[in-house]
């Protein structure tokens, strides 16, 4: 009975550090899931992704260099199509 209760008790602490473990790896993932594409996929794509003509990408993302999520995308979209026209 003494061998069946360490064995419970040395099972318990590998469970906890290989549920630890995978918690960790789930994380990684996720923050990292998101693609990152350039400027010109996303205008090629504007209608289907934002609902915007390909212009519309063009000039909310004027200025802007590197690669962005489509969430970014997104963002910088909205806040295009909310600025006052001068």
């Amino acid at each position: 009975m003494g061998k069946q209760r360490n064995n419970d008790v040395d099972a318990h602490p590998a469970e906890a550090s290989e549920s630890a473990a995978s918690a960790n790896e789930d994380r990684k993932p996720a923050e990292s899931a998101e693609k990152r594409f350039t400027a010109v996929s996303l205008r090629s794509h504007a209608r289907q992704l934002f609902g915007v003509n390909p212009e519309t990408v063009d000039g909310a993302l004027h200025g802007s260099a590197g690669e962005f999520t489509v969430k970014e995308a997104q963002a910088k979209i909205k806040a295009f199509l909310k600025r006052e026209v001068k």
